[in-house]
C-alpha cells in the first residue's frame, strides 16, 4: 500500500463532531461527522444526492441530532460507521478519503463505499 493510503490513526472527538485520520506520510485529514454523513458512499445515499435529497438531515427531521454510535475497520480498506440513526450501509475507503483531503472537498466516487474490493 502506499504510504499516502497508509493509515497511522484514527480519532473519533463525538464532541467536535469530527474525524481525524494521521497518514502514512504523516498527512492529517479532518473530516466534520456531518459531513461524512451527508456524502456517504452508499448506493442508498448517492441516490438520494442524485436526485437532490439530502441523506441527512432526514426529511422534515431538521431538528434530528447526528451521532455516531460506532467505527470499525474494513480490512485495510476503509472505515465503516454506523450512525445513531442505525444508518451503516457505507464503507468509507482511504482513497477516498485521501482524494477529500488532497482536493478539501468530498471525492467519494460511485465506485467506492458498496464493498471492498475482491
Amino acid at each position: 500500500m502506499d504510504d499516502h493510503l497508509e493509515v497511522k490513526d484514527i480519532t473519533i472527538d463525538r464532541a467536535a463532531g469530527t474525524l481525524t485520520i494521521v497518514f502514512g506520510d504523516d498527512a492529517i485529514g479532518r473530516y466534520e461527522l456531518e459531513a461524512l454523513r451527508v456524502n456517504c458512499p452508499c448506493a442508498g445515499c448517492r441516490g438520494a444526492r442524485d436526485r437532490g435529497v439530502a441523506p441527512w438531515p432526514p426529511a422534515g427531521r431538521d431538528d434530528a441530532k447526528l451521532e455516531l454510535a460506532d467505527a470499525r475497520l474494513v480490512g485495510a480498506w476503509g472505515l465503516g460507521i454506523t450512525w445513531g440513526d442505525g444508518h451503516e450501509a457505507g464503507i468509507f475507503p482511504w482513497e477516498g478519503l485521501r482524494r477529500w483531503h488532497d482536493d478539501d472537498e468530498p471525492r467519494l466516487t460511485p465506485e467506492m463505499g458498496d464493498k471492498p474490493p475482491p
